[in-house]
C-alpha cells in the first residue's frame, strides 16, 4: 500500500514539473497539451508534446497558448513581436517582455518560432535560393542480351545522361550505342546523341529547344539531325513521376549513303510525350 502511494506520488510530482517546465496550449474544444512549441506558418501552429508526438493545430482554434521561454512572433503586417507568452487573458496571444506586454489575435499571427530554431521566413529564403542553384545530376544505363539454341543473337546498349538544372532551367545532354546481332548478322549499329534545353516562363509552361543527332550504317544513314524550337507543358511534376508534352516546329537534316537520296532537308513538327 505504501509502495503504490509513493508511486504516485512520484508521478504527480513529475507530471506537476513537467507541466511547469513545459509549453501549453489550450484549444477551443476544452483539450490541453503540455509540450514544446515548434513553429507556426501556414495557419498553423506545430506542437510537440510529451507523450503524444507532433500536432499541428490552428491558429484560429487556439484559446490560449504560454510558453516556458521567449518565442519569436510575426504577425501579418511583417512587425516582429519577441517575450514570454502568457496564457491570460485568453483568446488572444499576450507576449511579456521586460515588463511589456503585447496581445495579438491568433489569427493574425503569421510565423512563431522559438529562440534555438530559425526564422520561417529566412528558411524560406534560403529554400528558394537552393531552387534556382544550377546542380549537375549523371546517371549511366547499360543493357546486355542474348540467346543461344536455333537463334543466336547478341545484344548490348550503353546510355549516358547528364543535367543541369535548377527549378526554372534544365539543360539535358544525352550520348547511346545500341547494338544487335543475330545469327553472325549485324541487326543494328545506332550511335545517337543530343542536347535540350527548357526554361519556364510560367507555371507549368515552359519554351524549349533541342538538337540531336543519329548514325546508323544498317539504315544507311551517315547523319541525321534534328533542330526543334518549340512549347513544352508540365502535366505531372513530384519526386517520383514527371509528366509533360511538348509542340513546336523543326528542321530535320539526312545525309544517306542511298545515291537517290544522298542528303535533304525537310521542315517538320516536333510532338512528344515525356
Amino acid at each position: 500500500m505504501l509502495q503504490s502511494l509513493l508511486l504516485f506520488c512520484a508521478y504527480l510530482l513529475f507530471f506537476c514539473c513537467n507541466s511547469l517546465t513545459a509549453d501549453r496550449v489550450e484549444t477551443r474544444d476544452g483539450s490541453v497539451l503540455y509540450g514544446s512549441i515548434i513553429t507556426a506558418e501556414d495557419g498553423n501552429l506545430s506542437f510537440q508534446t510529451n507523450h503524444f508526438g507532433t500536432f499541428k493545430i490552428p491558429l484560429k482554434e487556439i484559446v490560449s497558448l504560454s510558453s516556458s521561454e521567449n518565442i519569436s512572433v510575426r504577425d501579418e503586417q511583417n512587425n516582429t513581436l519577441l517575450g514570454q507568452s502568457i496564457p491570460v487573458p485568453k483568446m488572444q496571444l499576450n507576449l511579456r517582455n521586460e515588463g511589456k506586454s503585447t496581445s495579438l489575435e491568433f489569427p493574425e499571427i503569421q510565423h512563431i518560432w522559438t529562440t534555438d530554431s530559425t526564422d520561417p521566413l529566412l528558411l524560406k529564403t534560403q529554400e528558394e535560393k537552393m531552387e534556382l542553384l544550377m546542380k549537375w545530376k549523371n546517371s549511366v544505363g547499360f543493357d546486355l542480351v542474348g540467346s543461344s539454341g536455333n537463334t543466336d543473337s547478341f545484344g548490348a546498349g550503353l546510355r549516358l545522361d547528364s543535367t543541369y538544372s535548377n527549378k526554372l532551367d534544365e539543360l539535358d545532354l544525352f550520348l547511346s550505342y545500341n547494338t544487335q546481332t543475330t545469327n553472325g548478322k549485324t541487326d543494328a549499329d545506332e550511335t545517337k546523341g543530343g542536347v535540350a534545353y527548357d526554361s519556364l516562363f510560367r507555371e507549368r509552361l515552359a519554351w524549349y529547344t533541342r538538337a540531336d543527332f543519329e548514325h546508323d550504317p544498317i539504315e544507311q544513314i551517315n547523319l541525321r539531325s534534328t533542330g526543334a524550337l518549340g512549347i513544352k507543358y508540365d502535366h505531372i511534376e513530384d519526386t517520383y513521376l514527371e509528366l509533360s508534352s511538348r509542340f513546336g516546329g523543326a528542321i530535320r537534316y539526312e545525309d544517306s549513303t542511298i545515291g537517290t537520296i544522298i542528303e535533304k532537308t525537310e521542315p517538320a513538327f516536333d510532338l512528344a510525350l515525356e
